[in-house]
This record gives C-alpha cells, sequence and structure tokens, in this order.
C-alpha cells in the first residue's frame, strides 16, 4: 500500500526516459509523479510484482523479450491484452492489475491496436499520438488514475 501523494507511473517504453525528459519534468511539477520506466515487458512485468502503480502507459512498439525478434506493435498490444485480461494479475499474484487505467502511445495507430480498442473489454484503453501533448497527458493522469492509491 503506498503512503505517499505521488501519483506512481509505469512507464513501458524502450526508448527511454531521455526521450521523455520534457514530460518527465511536467509530470514531476504538475502531478508529484514517480515515473518508473522499463524498456522491456519483462521488466515491466518485474516491476508490476514488485510495486503498485496507479496507471500505465506503454508503447505500442517495444522490442520482444527474445532479442532475436525486432520490434513489434504485437509486443505492446500483447502486453496491454493481458494486462487487461486479468492473464497478467493471475501471474503475478495481484488481481487489481484489471483496473489499471492504461494510455497507450506510438507515432500512429496499428491494425492489432485499433483492433484491440474496438473490443469492448478494452472500452478504457486510451491511445494518444506521439509525439504526446503534456496538458493531455497530465489530464488523463489526473482524471484516470486510481488516486486513492495503488493497492
Amino acid at each position: 500500500m503506498m503512503t505517499d501523494k505521488s501519483t506512481r507511473i509505469l512507464w513501458v517504453d524502450d526508448d527511454g526516459p531521455t526521450v521523455f525528459k520534457h514530460a518527465l519534468w511536467v509530470l514531476k511539477a504538475r502531478l508529484n509523479a514517480v515515473v518508473h520506466f522499463a524498456s522491456t515487458t519483462r521488466t515491466a512485468i518485474q516491476l508490476l510484482r514488485e510495486q503498485d502503480f496507479n496507471c500505465v502507459i506503454a508503447d505500442q512498439l517495444l522490442p520482444s523479450d527474445d532479442p532475436i525478434q525486432r520490434p513489434s506493435f504485437n509486443v505492446g498490444v500483447e502486453f496491454v491484452r493481458r494486462l487487461r485480461d486479468g492473464t497478467l494479475a493471475e501471474e503475478i499474484g495481484k488481481n487489481t492489475l484489471t483496473e489499471l487505467p492504461i494510455l497507450v502511445h506510438s507515432a500512429f495507430l496499428s491494425d492489432e491496436l485499433e483492433s484491440l480498442l474496438a473490443d469492448q473489454l478494452y472500452h478504457d484503453v486510451v491511445f494518444m499520438p506521439k509525439p504526446m501533448n503534456t496538458d493531455e497527458l497530465c489530464e488523463w493522469i489526473m482524471t484516470s488514475s486510481r488516486t486513492e492509491g495503488a493497492d
């Protein structure tokens, strides 16, 4: 259970925090956000296992956990699918993961993500194109995040 008032964000993106330096500064200044970056879904799952978050921001194009495979839209979409449908929650023993607000960002909307977003189970997953508008990002976090604290 969280004891501070900061908004805890899991940001899954292989570009890393230096690319999003301005957004991170804005999130810290406006929302007192603590952002944890994961460059792979494997690292993200480990962080979800160890810590509680108020929301998840995930890139659509992520590297595969298999180092031989090239980055794929399916990796990011599959991570979101597993997070929302309860597969990950069951795998790591945290049933509240299915309630986490999720924002997916990318330079464009792939067919795979568009199909996922059309499914009723994923109606609350938000897509935001890159480059992200920091005002819109902050607004989404303020309205979507579990402000009562992560479980």
